[in-house]
């Protein structure tokens, strides 16, 4: 899954480096499964020109380190940190924290659903 997620990433030119080598030596060093089916795996260091969310949601849960996953956010920070991102980590909290609105997520058929879905929750 982070083989597709990071080619799709690429495909889109959204980062320059070595995005999913950077992705798998941080898995290594600690999953970023965090149970009630979401997953946010991310890069050891940033490789984007801004930060943004690559979301796969999957209609069957896989095994990530021994969690169940349906939801996967790849993270990926700005190199220049000069953005905000406490907001940003705030919805994320509210994701991981909120089992509803995780399967409210899982089930959005488009990308206009999904984020009517973030609005009217975060």
């Amino acid at each position: 899954m982070l083989e597709f997620i990071a080619e799709k990433i690429h495909e889109a030119d959204l980062v320059k480096g070595p995005l999913l080598q950077s992705v798998i030596e941080r898995e290594a060093v600690s999953p970023t499964s965090f149970g009630n089916l979401v997953a946010i795996p991310h890069p050891m260091e940033p490789f984007a020109d801004s930060t943004f969310w690559a979301i796969c949601t999957l209609q069957k849960a896989i095994d990530w380190d021994g969690k169940p996953v349906q939801f996967i956010c790849m993270l990926c920070i700005q190199r220049t940190k000069s953005e905000d991102l406490q907001t940003m980590y705030h919805i994320l909290l509210e994701i991981l924290n909120n089992e509803q609105l995780v399967q409210q997520l899982i089930r959005c058929k488009s990308y206009t659903e999904f984020i009517e879905v973030l609005h009217k929750n975060c």
